[in-house]
């Protein structure tokens, strides 16, 4: 009898004892503000699965992107986005609102048009400026030959405003001469 007893006995302390860990539990959950097994529980892991999913979603697609980007893949759609959102921002009234926006930070924004312009130029220059040099250098060639004709002909010239009397012109005066 007495061993049944201290067996009951036992066993009550240690129910006793898990309820009294259970009931902790319990209350540190209810003080953190999580509701165990209320209307938050599914909710939370509704939003948690949505919120995953759409991360891990919109990864995948950027992924995908870069693969079409660097021509590993070929989706015809990511190239449909690209050149849709290459065009959208590259309207005019989008770059004229952003260059009356940020005029004070001294950046323009320029459309993709442009910038090919420009870049096609500066890659270009070495090229342009050899074209211009050519250019320069036939037109000094050309400036020397007509000084030298010019200087074989001055002393004729300035005898022939001498026998004239035109030396003596004095396009500042009121007479003339």
């Amino acid at each position: 009898g007495r061993r049944r007893m201290a067996s009951t006995d036992a066993t009550n302390k240690s129910e006793s004892a898990w309820i009294g860990q259970r009931s902790s539990s319990v209350r540190r959950l209810e003080s953190s503000g999580r509701d165990s097994g209320g209307t938050i529980g599914p909710l939370r892991g509704v939003l948690n699965d949505l919120v995953g999913g759409i991360v891990l979603g919109s990864a995948i697609m950027c992924l995908l992107f870069l693969m079409d980007f660097c021509n590993i893949i070929n989706l015809s759609s990511a190239r449909a986005i690209r050149k849709a959102s290459t065009d959208a921002f590259n309207a005019p009234e989008i770059i004229r609102s952003l260059n009356e926006d940020g005029s004070g930070n001294g950046r323009r924004y320029l459309s993709s048009h442009d910038w090919y312009a420009i870049q096609k130029e500066l890659r270009d220059s070495k090229y342009i400026i050899g074209e211009e040099q050519k250019v320069l250098e036939a037109r000094e060639a050309k400036a020397r030959n007509i000084k030298s004709e010019i200087s074989r002909f001055k002393p004729t010239y300035d005898r022939l405003l001498v026998d004239a009397g035109l030396d003596v012109f004095c396009p500042t005066c009121e007479w003339g001469m």
